[in-house]
């Protein structure tokens, strides 16, 4: 698709960046230049998926959004996530400030579990690669989802100012964390995509509680960050078991790093580390979401068992914000009109 806003096709603009196949490499002296264009990529995806992909694009809103200050464009893209999931919209709490969440309760027997689903750098709650698929598919599986917004910035800010966004996740998954527990459920599991992988792996050898199971989808930790986060350090101390899923075709630093992320995470051989290839998929997973979402489904079965029914609170099988009740704690809120 081209982007009118930067007239680059994505497809020429992974070919040109060195992702469009995994043993293709951006030559050195062009690195700068590899950068830019995927920049670029990411900046075009971001205003088709929020204004193409089910959202209504108010005249001169997307332009304007690209310059906006990083608290005002955050607002922005949660009022659009409003606007077109009402039913699924949360506000949660992270320290002083607001931030939104998409629920979605289980649609087969629960079991008390759910999952957290921590989407991409520059991305949004319903981003349509990866965790849109999950959030959506998972339920009919068994597991509650809840999918945050991660603290974003405009396209416009320099991509090393991510390094402060960084510092601003734990707190947001503690909050969701607080979240389930209000909605009873007693069994969770994270997933985590690209810059939301490496988040929760940071946060997973931290804190080492709140989770029973990691899935990390094309884990990476962007080397202009800085400093870097040192990802293969958090795979040797998360204590729970991982799933190290990525594409065949993604980007080449991930496929780089993979024996680095094996070693890393079996280091600790009395936890389960697997990693598995979709064989075909890039980083976006375009046309193999069915193998991705059955793979990941199938670990978790086995990774986190359930709640037995007869012990599960009732909550916990059907929970949702408004059946369960705040207590006057808006920890975890329907959004409101």
């Amino acid at each position: 698709m081209e982007c009118a806003l930067y007239p680059i096709g994505l497809a020429r603009a992974k070919h040109a960046a060195g992702i469009a196949s995994g043993r293709e490499r951006p030559l050195r002296p062009l690195r700068h230049e590899c950068v830019r264009i995927e920049r670029a990529m990411h900046r075009c995806r971001l205003r088709v998926a929020l204004c193409g992909a089910g959202f209504v694009c108010l005249a001169g809103w997307c332009t304007a959004a690209l310059h906006s200050a990083p608290a005002d464009y955050e607002e922005t893209v949660s009022a659009k996530l409003a606007e077109t999931h009402q039913d699924e919209v949360l506000r949660l709490r992270a320290g002083a400030r607001e931030f939104t969440a998409l629920f979605k309760p289980a649609t087969t027997a629960n079991q008390g579990r759910a999952v957290l689903i921590l989407h991409g750098m520059s991305g949004h709650a319903d981003w349509p690669d990866v965790v849109a698929p999950l959030r959506n598919s998972l339920p009919a599986q068994g597991w509650a989802t809840l999918s945050i917004q991660l603290p974003v910035l405009p396209p416009s800010a320099p991509w090393a100012d991510y390094d402060t966004t960084l510092r601003r996740v734990p707190a947001r998954i503690d909050s969701a964390l607080a979240c389930l527990s209000r909605l009873r459920y007693g069994k969770l599991a994270v997933i985590g995509y690209g810059y939301g992988a490496m988040a929760a792996a940071q946060f997973l050898a931290a804190r080492g509680k709140g989770f029973s199971a990691f899935v990390g989808i094309s884990m990476l930790a962007p080397p202009f960050l800085m400093p870097r986060p040192d990802l293969l350090d958090s795979l040797r101390h998360i204590s729970v078991p991982v799933l190290d899923i990525y594409g065949s075709r993604d980007h080449a630093d991930i496929l780089r790093e993979v024996d680095d992320r094996r070693r890393a995470g079996t280091q600790d051989r009395t936890r389960s580390y697997e990693q598995f290839a979709i064989e075909g998929a890039d980083h976006d997973y375009a046309g193999y979401e069915p193998m991705l979402i059955s793979r990941i489904a199938g670990w978790l079965e086995r990774s986190v068992p359930g709640i037995e029914p007869q012990d599960a609170p009732a909550a916990a099988v059907t929970g949702t914000p408004a059946e369960s009740g705040n207590g006057g704690d808006d920890t975890c809120r329907p959004q409101t009109n």
